[in-house]
Formats: C-alpha cells, structure tokens, sequence
C-alpha cells in the first residue's frame, strides 16, 4: 500500500540526526520526493528499456557518462570524475523550484500531471 507524502516526509525526518539543519531537511525531502516519484514511475511502467537509453546515449557524442544496470534499473555513472555539488548550486535550485511552483500556483503555467 502506498504511504502519502505527509507519512513519506515524516518517515525521512524520523532518519535525520538532531543536529539537522533547514537545509539537510528540505535536501532529505527533495530526494526522497524523486525517489518516490522514480519508483511510481517505474511501476506505472513510464521507463524505456536498457538497449533504448544505450541507443539514445550513443547517439549523442558529447555525453560522458554511461548506462550501468543495477538491478531492475538502469543508471548513468559519469565516466570522469564530478565536481561536489555546492551549497550555491542547491540553493539555486531551490529558488528555480519554488519559483516553479509559484507560477503553476499563480496559473502562469500548466500543471505536470
């Protein structure tokens, strides 16, 4: 049975230290957020298949990652090291997504269904 979004954040609370900061909790819901919605999706069959992605990746020769199955899914693992990401690039995200919302709130754009 599927838990709702309130019960899957306090679940992710529930895993955060006492010391967690405002920005260790809105990163912990973030990802548990598309996690979820990765695992919906996969499970409402919204997926292409191993040899697709190849296909796809392989068209593309400035990509500089490649698909590793692991499991029941398929991911992209860089080929070179990355970058950390910074408190900066999180921050501006956040804002990107908040703006987001505000704009599907204020009917500026369309709703993702």
């Amino acid at each position: 049975m599927a838990i709702s979004d309130m019960e899957a954040a306090r679940q992710t609370l529930e895993t955060l230290p006492d010391d967690a900061t405002f920005d260790d909790i809105m990163h912990a819901v973030y990802v548990r957020m598309k996690i979820e919605r990765g695992l919906h999706d996969a499970d409402a069959g919204n997926t292409v298949t191993h040899e697709d992605a190849t296909q796809s990746i392989a068209a593309d020769p400035s990509v500089t990652r490649k698909l590793v199955k692991k499991g029941r899914v398929t991911v992209l693992e860089p080929t070179q090291p990355v970058p950390p990401i910074s408190t900066e690039m999180v921050d501006s995200l956040i804002e990107e997504m908040q703006r987001e919302r505000e704009d599907r709130f204020l009917g500026l754009v369309e709703r993702d269904e």
